[in-house]
């Protein structure tokens, strides 16, 4: 009975918060939106593809700035040095867009 009466109370405490309504660059907790869900809890596969993409490049631009400090990428490398850092092609198709620049500014 202790356990029922606790977690009702856990549920009086949380608020009801619709996840899309939130914004991610300005929450403070994106492992908390305020009910005790985190952002990520309701990610479809199609979230994952996008952030690990982002991961990716945010390793990419990092790993190359650290081998070639004087150099930068050009959008129109990108998807060379993508392959030469990971061993994969990268397709900008892959993500609904047509070129490498709108991949950029996609994610």
């Amino acid at each position: 009975k202790e356990k029922n009466k606790a977690d009702a109370e856990d549920k009086v405490d949380q608020k009801e918060v619709d996840p899309d309504d939130i914004d991610p660059w300005h929450h403070d907790d994106i492992e908390d939106l305020g009910n005790g869900e985190p952002l990520y809890a309701r990610f479809e596969w199609e979230d994952w593809t996008v952030l690990n993409l982002r991961y990716e490049l945010h390793l990419l631009v990092h790993s190359f700035k650290k081998d070639m400090p004087e150099l930068a990428i050009h959008h129109s490398n990108l998807e060379y040095y993508y392959r030469c850092y990971f061993g994969k092609t990268l397709l900008p198709k892959n993500y609904g867009v047509s070129s490498s620049l709108e991949l950029a500014k996609f994610v």
